[in-house]
């Protein structure tokens, strides 16, 4: 990634511009705002003769996430006239053009703009925007709601004590796996179920009794009477 201008602003240059595959997607370096992970996607449309360029927002490490998690923001993307500062209105347009609020969460974990950018077209006509095989994208973003909520942690926590008569201990509830599974997708994923668990001992009581030991012995003698 390019350099921070400010704590919700990233920048992000595209190589080798003409190099890219029609509807093949590239990916940005991750970069971190408000604490959380973030990177740019971005696909190139068309042909030769009209490209345009579609950018999305995506959650890289959305498997490792908690599960429900969920978090709203708001971005936008500009691509920058590298060659002049005089056409940066057409960066606001860029900005309005793209500005969007959306929801990610595990089952859409990338989202983008509801239009692509025609970069060719605007290139042509303000010059600038690919310069030198390169494309530079200016975007801000603000996260206005992340929730890390998890179903299965409220639904199964529980507190209880083991001991000699009961070394084990379940939740009080199963969990509907195939339901959910059906419902939000992958939990069963390649014939395996993941398990992650949060243990807190939270009081260790170790009794001993007295025991009284008698002992005898004797010295075995190997002489033969």
């Amino acid at each position: 990634m390019g350099d921070r201008l400010y704590e919700n602003q990233f920048t992000w240059v595209i190589n080798n511009f003409s190099s890219l595959q029609y509807d093949e997607k590239i990916y940005s370096d991750v970069f971190v705002i408000d604490g959380c992970n973030w990177r740019v996607v971005a696909t190139l449309k068309g042909n030769k003769y009209d490209e345009s360029l579609y950018l999305s927002l995506a959650v890289p490490d959305a498997e490792s996430l908690p599960f429900g998690w969920r978090r709203r923001a708001e971005f936008s993307f500009t691509i920058v006239n590298q060659l002049s500062e005089k056409h940066s209105e057409v960066q606001d347009i860029f900005r309005d053009f793209t500005e969007t609020t959306e929801v990610f969460d595990y089952n859409t974990p990338e989202r983008g703009c509801a239009s692509s950018i025609p970069l060719g077209k605007l290139d042509a006509k303000y010059c600038g925007l690919i310069f030198d095989e390169q494309v530079k994208i200016f975007g801000e973003l603000d996260v206005l709601e992340v929730i890390l909520q998890d179903i299965f942690r409220d639904f199964t926590e529980t507190t209880e004590v083991f001991d000699y008569n009961t070394p084990e201990r379940g939740c009080a509830s199963s969990i509907p796996l195939g339901k959910l599974d059906a419902k939000y997708c992958g939990l069963i994923f390649d014939e395996q179920v993941k398990i992650f668990g949060e243990l807190d001992v939270l009081e260790v009581i170790c009794k001993y009794e007295p025991i009284s030991i008698e002992l005898h012995g004797y010295v075995q003698s190997s002489s033969v009477f």
